[in-house]
């Protein structure tokens, strides 16, 4: 079965990101958001103001 249950939560928020930054993958910055939030549920409740601190993200991607 393909789809959304074979990606990892790191590649669900790479969808999200749409790319990364220079010498980051988009995966690898939604890792380091995971790693930062201490998961998916912390991070879907984030404030978009703390997401938009994290390097690579800002406001515009914080507030997607």
């Amino acid at each position: 079965m393909l789809g959304e249950r074979r990606l990892s939560d790191a590649e669900c928020i790479a969808l999200l990101l749409r790319t990364g930054i220079r010498g980051e993958s988009a995966t690898r910055l939604g890792q380091r958001l995971l790693e930062r939030f201490g998961g998916l549920q912390a991070l879907a409740s984030a404030e978009v103001q703390e997401l938009a601190q994290t390097p690579g993200v800002g406001p515009v991607r914080a507030a997607s």
